[in-house]
């Protein structure tokens, strides 16, 4: 019940403080067999006093942190899901405003990401697919092509 009305307040806050994160997303808070996490800009910024390296599925977030507004999780294992989550994405890569930054297919699991730079509010979206479970990883923040570089860079 505590992680219920947790996750409830952080979705609030999120829909709050997220005007520019994508639409596409937030209808997946409220479903069931999904798990979303929204981290906020305060959160965030908690994150970049944190010693160590701070990373999401292999990004680097360490050096951003500031620059970063809403860091979105959304994953799931149920099937029915699945296909909403594939079609989402269909749209999105067709979407002319994302651009394909990389993808990657390797041992039964494929990542894309896409990034969106024409709005005020820059947006970088992984699409990870390993048959199991599909997980959406949304970025957004006011980041520089320098930062943008660095996150996905050893």
């Amino acid at each position: 019940m505590k992680r219920t009305i947790l996750t409830l307040l952080v979705c609030a806050v999120c829909a709050i403080s997220a005007s520019a994160q994508n639409k596409i997303f937030s209808k997946y808070a409220e479903m069931d067999n999904v798990d979303y996490i929204c981290i906020t800009k305060s959160m965030l910024r908690m994150l970049d006093g944190v010693s160590g390296s701070t990373t999401i599925n292999g990004v680097k977030i360490k050096g951003i942190t500031r620059a970063l507004n809403v860091v979105l999780i959304v994953s799931s294992e149920d099937s029915k899901v699945h296909a909403r989550m594939r079609n989402d994405f269909a749209c999105l890569k067709k979407d002319s405003n994302y651009e394909t930054m990389m993808e990657v297919r390797s041992d039964g699991e494929r990542v894309t990401t896409l990034y969106d730079g024409t709005k005020d509010l820059k947006e970088v979206v992984m699409f990870i697919d390993n048959k199991k479970e599909l997980v959406f990883i949304v970025l957004t923040g006011r980041f520089t092509q320098e930062q943008l570089n660095e996150m996905f860079t050893n």
